[in-house]
């Protein structure tokens, strides 16, 4: 029967924890390692479904901050996004249908408040992206008296000042 050398009690040199440090980064353990097609696709069907906890996603998330891709990766995902028409605008006549298709529908109560929620802390609204809302209607010809009271132009605006305040009073 061999007998392993125990080290139970002893401690490691600052320069052998150094060593044991720059070892075990970088994914040492698996440098060369490929897997086959058909171990993809095992991975792959066992991940798929899986439930990810809010914890473990901004983990991952904080994993991928600050990661630099590289040309070739850009071209791959560039390639995969083909077709997904992301940020893309409708045609006149898929805004015609889209409009369409959502007339009549009622919404849930709850819908509706999720909706407000939503509108209340939109941080997309600035003075300056007002200025270019009120240029683009200037330029498609509408008069924005037709779409608002005096009262509600009002209103909008000192809630639009309101959480513009609340936004850069943290800053």
């Amino acid at each position: 029967m061999k007998h392993r050398y125990n080290r139970l009690g002893k401690k490691h040199s600052e320069e052998t924890k150094l060593k044991m440090s720059k070892a075990s980064k970088g994914h040492q353990r698996c440098l060369g390692n490929v897997h086959s097609e058909e171990t993809k696709r095992k991975i792959s069907e066992g991940n798929k479904g899986k439930i990810l906890s809010e914890e473990h996603k901004k983990k991952l998330s904080k994993a991928r901050k600050g990661l630099k891709l590289s040309d070739k990766w850009k071209e791959k995902i560039s390639k995969s996004n083909i077709g997904k028409h992301y940020g893309s605008h409708l045609t006149e006549e898929g805004r015609q249908k889209l409009s369409e298709s959502h007339k009549g529908k009622k919404l849930s109560e709850e819908h509706k408040t999720k909706l407000s929620k939503a509108w209340e802390y939109d941080k997309h609204i600035t003075p300056e992206t007002i200025q270019n809302m009120k240029e683009a209607c200037a330029k498609r010809k509408l008069n924005s008296v037709s779409w608002h009271s005096e009262e509600t132009k009002r209103k909008i605006a000192e809630t639009t000042k309101r959480n513009w305040d609340k936004k850069h009073q943290s800053l």
